[in-house]
């Protein structure tokens, strides 16, 4: 009521309508607004199943979260492909959250597949499965995505979120390196010792108050998080598992302030009454391990951030996010090829920072016998973090990149080689495999060869060069229908399950402490409204609601509508 009061203010019409004197009618109560709420979201949900049904293909994405009230919510997302104004366009639309009663496999594909069909989507339709990469999702013997396939065998196109690979192989990474593992724990520490307490935070703000105005805090910015890093940082950015780019934000941050982050710990330790960690973190700052450490770690992990970022995109498709990865993996082994001049800068930067800080700059005491740190042989400083430090880690980001984005990509990607820039991987066996492997969604696939032979001729008459993406090409394919449906079915892929992830950040906007216990209903009508408030679905006419609210038939407004 407070916001209705507060919009009646400015609108004549509905300040007339509050202050009128009949009690009955003015239909603000929560009873009322729930109803309105639930036309909203059925509004925007039948221009979304509307848009999807007339796309050949389209997948279905699915994450799970705990809400504040601990009751586990569903997200389901859909990703497919439309034409507009004689163009193509890749959307992925989220569709509700549905609250699970169990979080097992049977539960969650059951509850997938009801839902899709009670919004009236045509499940014939459906080719393509995105989550991320737990068992309860991914098991090949009775996970979700094995479940749903053995229901509707053409959804046979599992992929495992993109984003959470890189991830993984960021995580991993770090694990593999000890004196890695333990700097990143010590890091999430002090991140969390500074940030948990208001007195601390305070405290930091005050040593940092030269650096200018205090921006918005990060949590507030996820949305947002490509404008992000560009903006200038004051507070320092907590290091979240779940956050996949903080580490590299944090680490940027704590190099630029190396010293202020130090003076903090000075002053909280100053500021505090008997014992405080500040200074044992202290101390551990001013290791010159632990700042080559973080040097070698925050530019190794700058190279992955970009791709990190794309790979959250709705526009981005399977075979870029491949090849992207594979040029990474590529930048990383020039890297390590040149090894000694990589690091030679990087080492330089570490000692400018502790020259600047009064650290010492030494090497560990080192011993003939080292079980549990890296020990190997060097005669300079430099020598000796390049050997057991730089070159360890950037090996595993490579072993991780090529583990979980291999060079051979799967069957099912390779109708991307009907691209113009990958002609040249497109072998008659491959063209035989494509034929196969999407028989049952091209109409005609024995001719599918002559076809491939036809659209390389036409595509080098009218000059489509290397440049021209999978949107671009499909508006030639006019006469290649198999080309087509080929195109559009990858098109329709997801790449990720990113889109579920933004879901929940809106539902920790929407269900707070002081809602939570919203009810299922109103949750999932106000998620619609709020995430789709700017997209073209969500743009709803306000007669279209009133007509939908009036379809029960008892509603006194009925003589209201042109029935005609």
């Amino acid at each position: 009521m407070f916001f209705v009061n507060w919009k009646s203010s400015f609108d004549l019409v509905l300040k007339e309508h509050i202050e009128q004197k009949c009690s009955y009618g003015k239909y603000l109560s929560p009873l009322a607004q729930n109803e309105f709420i639930h036309c909203c979201e059925l509004e925007i949900r039948s221009k979304i199943v509307s848009r999807c049904n007339q796309s050949n293909f389209f997948s279905v994405m699915a994450d799970e979260c705990a809400d504040c009230s601990n009751q586990a919510q569903l997200s389901i997302c859909i990703r497919y492909c439309y034409t507009e104004n004689d163009a193509w366009y890749v959307t992925e639309d989220f569709c509700g959250f549905v609250e699970l009663v169990k979080t097992n496999a049977e539960t969650i594909s059951t509850c997938i597949l009801n839902k899709l069909r009670e919004w009236g989507f045509d499940l014939t339709r459906l080719r393509g499965q995105g989550y991320d990469g737990c068992s309860t999702m991914t098991g090949e013997v009775s996970g979700v995505k094995t479940r749903i396939t053995q229901e509707l065998s053409n959804a046979k196109y599992f992929v495992h979120c993109r984003s959470h690979c890189l991830n993984l192989v960021v995580v991993n990474s770090c694990q593999s390196v000890a004196v890695v593992r333990n700097f990143m724990a010590i890091l999430g520490k002090i991140t969390w010792f500074i940030s948990a307490s208001s007195k601390r935070k305070n405290i930091m703000k005050s040593v940092m108050k030269d650096e200018g105005q205090i921006a918005i805090q990060f949590d507030l910015m996820y949305d947002q998080e490509e404008g992000l890093f560009s903006q200038e940082k004051r507070l320092l950015p907590t290091l979240a598992e779940t956050r996949w780019t903080s580490r590299t934000d944090t680490l940027t941050w704590l190099l630029k302030h190396y010293d202020k982050v130090l003076d903090i710990l000075d002053e909280i330790q100053n500021q505090t009454v008997g014992n405080s960690d500040a200074t044992s973190y202290k101390m551990t700052l001013l290791n010159f391990e632990i700042l080559v450490v973080a040097v070698v770690t925050q530019f190794l992990l700058g190279y992955l951030r970009p791709l990190s970022i794309e790979l959250q995109s709705e526009n981005c498709d399977l075979v870029e996010a491949h090849v992207q990865a594979r040029s990474l993996a590529a930048s990383f082994l020039e890297i390590r090829e040149h090894a000694e001049e990589a690091f030679d800068g990087l080492f330089k930067r570490a000692s400018t920072i502790a020259n600047k800080n009064d650290i010492t700059i030494n090497k560990p005491r080192t011993s003939g016998r080292q079980r549990h740190r890296a020990n190997a042989a060097a005669e300079t400083v430099e020598q000796h973090y390049r050997i057991n430090i730089f070159i360890p880690l950037i090996d595993h980001i490579i072993k991780h990149l090529n583990d979980r984005f291999p060079d051979d990509i799967k069957p099912m990607l390779y109708g991307f080689y009907l691209l113009p820039r990958y002609f040249c991987k497109l072998t008659e066996d491959i063209i035989g495999s494509i034929a196969n492997e999407y028989i049952n969604d091209i109409p005609y696939p024995d001719d599918l060869p002559q076809e491939v032979h036809r659209w390389k001729t036409f595509t080098s008459i009218k000059e489509i060069g290397s440049k021209c993406t999978i949107e671009q090409a499909i508006k030639h394919t006019q006469f290649y229908p198999n080309i087509r449906q080929i195109l559009l079915l990858l098109l329709a892929l997801p790449v990720g399950s990113c889109s579920c992830e933004r879901s929940f950040s809106a539902l920790r906007r929407l269900k707070t402490w002081n809602r939570s216990t919203m009810t299922e209903n109103r949750l999932c009508g106000l998620a619609m409204l709020h995430i789709h408030r700017s997209d073209n679905v969500g743009n709803i006419e306000g007669i279209e609601v009133l007509k939908r609210w009036d379809s029960s038939g008892h509603r006194k407004i009925a003589l209201a509508f042109d029935k005609a």
